[in-house]
């Protein structure tokens, strides 16, 4: 084995680890748009994506690990022997084992990539959770106004209850007029052939419908 082969390797090697970044970057970018889209910190989607974000996180540190391993095999073999490059592969191996067995799965939380996915997955909660409480604020006022809009006009006369309220004071009360019942009365009334009256009874108008002839 040359060195100039390994060192392709390497190579080869660093050019993974950028398309691993730029993997980690689309599977934050997946994983934000779920949390803005369902608001659930529990969604299965979003775990996934950090399961798989954490995948990425440990094949990274490893092929970091087993560059710089590479690196210092082949800087002793350098100064060694020829016939040391026969053993660089062995040694290599051994060394990347030792050193691979003293990491922990818990350092991955704190790669870069796996923080940034932690921090924007927080930050799409948060403002997911602002937008649906600005949403139902407005659905409230909405329903606040329309119930403020109640119609009092009759459906069948489709005159005002105000209107026949002020028409019925006219003939009964303290402040009736004595003149009220000998008004005739005005032809679209007189061909009316149903008497309409409101009556204000448990907060509601009821409507009442009894025939009786026009004098």
């Amino acid at each position: 084995m040359s060195l100039s082969a390994v060192h392709g390797t390497l190579s080869s090697l660093k050019s993974c680890q950028t398309d691993i970044g730029t993997g980690m970057d689309i599977v934050t970018d997946v994983a934000m748009d779920l949390a803005e889209a369902q608001d659930d910190a529990v969604n299965p989607g979003i775990k996934a994506m950090e399961d798989m974000i954490l995948e990425c996180a440990k094949l990274d540190r490893e092929i970091n690990y087993f560059v710089d391993v590479v690196q210092q095999v082949t800087a002793e073999v350098t100064t060694q022997q020829p016939e040391a490059m026969f053993s660089l592969s062995d040694k290599v191996k051994e060394q990347y084992t030792e050193r691979i067995a003293r990491l922990s799965d818990a350092d991955l939380h704190n790669h870069q990539k796996v923080v940034a996915f932690k921090d924007s997955i927080r930050n799409s909660f948060k403002q997911a959770s602002q937008e649906s409480a600005a949403d139902m604020e407005e659905l409230d006022e909405d329903v606040a106004v329309t119930q403020t809009q109640v119609n009092f006009t009759c459906p069948l006369t489709q005159l005002s209850g105000g209107w026949l309220w002020e028409r019925r004071c006219q003939r009964v009360g303290p402040h009736s007029r004595p003149d009220a019942e000998e008004e005739d009365p005005e032809p679209e009334e007189a061909e009316q052939p149903h008497l309409v009256q409101h009556i204000f009874m448990n907060h509601s108008f009821q409507l009442f419908i009894k025939p009786m002839p026009w004098r």
